[in-house]
């Protein structure tokens, strides 16, 4: 007569359990964020082609001395003596110390009129002011130099009312690098929204629908933290897109599980 207290018991004790396993680990393990990469070359075996190429082009072409990037300013009425004035104020912010080592000026001589001059379209509407970000895309240190210099465009521009615009492959591989962190989250919000709707279809019972997805969500947390763990420790390389498979992945193996052991939960009822 005392298996239902045993049981319920046992049922509390897993919980309590469970529950300190998932703070422990959130206390010992790092961000996933910071130990993922997204380098190719860490994905790929050692000595193929591929991994070969790209170190001879490091070789040949460095990138020490930073990524190119372009600022465009445009006016289809051209450009007076304010304007002008303004570019030559931003190509002076781009060799200012504001951001040392990050952003690299165009010319030496920026703070000089007819320098910028060299940089204006044969239609005299285009200013392409190049320039170069040091470091990888995926430093935090990158996309800050180019957020700085985004919004310098773009105060200088509506301040006298001429176009401002960055591109080149340093903004759009930072771009892309912003797009890859944070696909994991919209990928593991969709996931846990079609399971919820298909939850809700099959049982028509919040609280076997809620239930559920805490433990899924609680599995999901205990994965990303022992992920983070192991590629601390061993120096595995993990990307954003595994993580995104694995959020998937247990979703779906997840649900599977819970569906049948609530089925098997209502034939013994």
């Amino acid at each position: 007569m005392n298996y239902p207290y045993s049981s319920t018991r046992s049922a509390v004790i897993t919980i309590f359990v469970w529950l300190g396993v998932i703070i422990i680990l959130a206390l010992v393990s790092p961000a996933l964020s910071e130990v993922t990469t997204n380098e190719q070359e860490e994905f790929l075996p050692v000595g193929v082609e591929s991994v070969r190429a790209l170190e001879i082009l490091r070789e040949k072409y460095p990138t020490n001395d930073g990524m190119p990037a372009i600022a465009v300013f445009h006016s289809n009425d051209g450009f007076d003596d304010r304007q002008l004035s303004a570019i030559q104020g931003f190509t002076e912010f781009l060799e200012s110390t504001d951001l040392p080592g990050i952003i690299f000026g165009p010319h030496p001589t920026s703070g000089n009129r007819s320098s910028i001059e060299s940089f204006k379209s044969p239609d005299g509407s285009t200013f392409a002011i190049p320039f170069k970000i040091a470091g990888s895309p995926a430093d935090a240190t990158f996309s800050e130099a180019i957020d700085a210099a985004v919004a310098e465009a773009h105060s200088i521009g509506g301040q006298v009312q001429i176009t401002a615009r960055l591109t080149g492959p340093a903004t759009i591989l930072r771009d892309a690098v912003k797009i890859f962190q944070s696909i994991d989250i919209r990928i593991t919000l969709v996931t846990l929204m079609v399971v919820l709707v298909i939850m809700f279809l099959i049982y028509r019972s919040p609280g076997l629908v809620f239930i559920p997805l805490l433990i899924l969500v609680s599995a999901l947390m205990v994965a990303r933290f022992v992920a983070a763990l192991v590629v601390e420790l061993t120096g595995l390389p993990l990307n954003d897109q595994v993580i995104s498979i694995m959020s998937v992945l247990l979703f779906g193996v997840g649900t599977n599980y819970v569906l049948f052991i609530v089925s098997r939960y209502r034939e013994e009822l």
